[in-house]
């Protein structure tokens, strides 16, 4: 979810003979990272893990049954669910296990190096929490693809780390799912990115 749709603030003229229609309008606007929705879908939402069912789909001003990925959709539940930006709306069963750990594959890309107990910002999707840099559990060599023992990573290393969150997320091992298993590292004061990274359930992820 990226912005939640209320006209509490009136309607426009345009719209003024559909004031009844609208008055309890609540719409979650997003992008669909994978797969399509269909009103009449059985879903669930983070947080809370409610079910509810679609019962209405909008792209642009214009009403929908199905959508697919990567359309940016306004999406109506059957329960009025107090979400906001960040939130997360799946098919019923899909929806990955909110975890405070996850082990990483991160791209780093700061001449400044990574090292263990280092606190940064973790943005994925529209989520964005602090986290903490558990380990750093090792650096892939590129003549052989080995993860090698590390401290640290550098300047265009890519590598593996353990990553304790503030908030628990539901992040996709990106095998299974490249938008909602990628996310991405950032300076806490600068605002500058400082590593790509995916989420992987094992280590010796093949890239």
């Amino acid at each position: 979810v990226q912005y939640v749709l209320r006209p509490q603030g009136g309607l426009s003229p345009e719209l003024a003979d559909s004031a009844d229609e609208y008055r309890d309008y609540r719409g979650y606007l997003g992008q669909i990272s994978s797969g399509s929705i269909s009103v009449g879908d059985a879903v669930e939402v983070f947080p809370g893990g409610f079910k509810t069912a679609v019962t209405g789909i909008s792209i642009a001003d214009r009403k929908v049954q199905t959508a697919v990925a990567p359309q940016s959709i306004a999406l109506e539940i059957a329960d009025q669910f107090d979400l906001a930006r960040g939130a997360v709306v799946a098919a019923a069963g899909t929806l990955a296990e909110p975890s405070n750990n996850i082990s990483g594959e991160l791209f780093w890309l700061d001449p400044r190096p990574l090292v263990a107990g280092q606190r940064l910002l973790l943005k994925t999707g529209t989520v964005t929490t602090q986290v903490i840099v558990r380990a750093i559990e090792g650096r892939r060599n590129l003549d052989t693809l080995a993860i090698d023992p590390a401290d640290k990573l550098e300047v265009n290393d890519i590598g593996h780390a353990s990553l304790r969150l503030a908030t628990a997320v539901p992040i996709d091992d990106y095998a299974q799912n490249r938008r909602s298993g990628a996310f991405l590292l950032i300076h806490p004061q600068e605002g500058a990115t400082l590593a790509a990274g995916i989420h992987t359930a094992q280590k010796e992820f093949a890239i």
